[in-house]
């Protein structure tokens, strides 16, 4: 299912696409991709615009947004 919800966001641009273009794109069944899209527009990590093209949502933008590389390891926290 991941993969599945990855191949539309990785897709999803600035720009947006059509649902027509979300499904070609994506490799995916058109059913899986309406069913997703509708669902992702659910949760706010799409947007559908007046003219029907998707784009990435405030979700997800404020998920990329909190989204930091994890390279430092605190010093006060054990490893375990």
């Amino acid at each position: 299912m991941i993969s599945k919800i990855s191949s539309i966001l990785a897709v999803a641009d600035a720009n947006g696409l059509t649902l027509t273009e979300l499904i070609s794109w994506s490799k995916l069944p058109s059913s899986t991709v309406h069913r997703l899209v509708n669902e992702l527009a659910a949760w706010g990590l799409l947007e559908r615009d007046d003219e029907g093209r998707y784009r990435a949502g405030e979700q997800l933008a404020a998920l990329v947004g909190d989204a930091r590389p994890h390279t430092e390891v605190s010093r006060s926290s054990p490893r375990q």
